[in-house]
């Protein structure tokens, strides 16, 4: 998502956003070593000249979390995914519910707004939910480490931007809504 963090071999994934269409910063990608671009029609037209083969879809966001599970694997499929969303408790609720987890014998992945941690080891984290593609992998490191079950705190502009799309979840709790 972030031309700025493109790796030789990465899809890069050219967004609208608020101010300028990531379209923008495709040649940018492409001499980091993106091989092709994932954008809609308006990121087209930006990005021709980035010289990099086009993937047009009509939306990209609701695209990321599918196509991310299907190139770490699918590794949310192995584990247990509960996901916890509201407008307060859930860091609250996603911490109990390690605690059952772990009193239950089961190795724990926790991802929320006070940090991710794979079992005890903490992992860096920018956002409550993170997106899309970079969830993925953060599941698929999970899955590597055995994890049986994620805790995971899901922000409503998760939910609105499709970060979890691709994930699905066993248990799914809504603490509150307010103001």
């Amino acid at each position: 998502l972030d031309s700025r963090a493109v790796r030789p071999g990465d899809l890069y994934a050219a967004l609208p956003g608020a101010s300028v269409h990531g379209a923008q910063f495709a040649a940018d990608a492409a001499r980091l070593g993106a091989v092709a671009v994932l954008t809609d029609e308006q990121g087209a037209k930006l990005a021709v000249d980035s010289g990099l083969p086009m993937l047009l879809v009509p939306e990209v966001r609701p695209v990321l979390g599918p196509i991310g599970a299907a190139l770490y694997g699918r590794p949310a499929e192995s584990m247990t995914m509960l996901g916890i969303t509201g407008t307060n408790g859930k860091t609250t609720t996603s911490f109990l519910m390690e605690g059952g987890l772990r009193a239950a014998g089961l190795r724990t992945g926790v991802i929320g707004t006070t940090g991710t941690r794979i079992q005890d080891t903490a992992v860096k984290s920018v956002r409550t939910t993170p997106e899309a593609p970079d969830l993925q992998a953060l599941l698929a490191a999970m899955r590597t480490e055995r994890v049986d079950a994620v805790a995971m705190e899901v922000s409503s502009h998760a939910l609105a931007y499709g970060r979890t799309a691709g994930i699905r979840y066993r248990v799914a709790a809504f603490t509150n809504l307010t103001q």
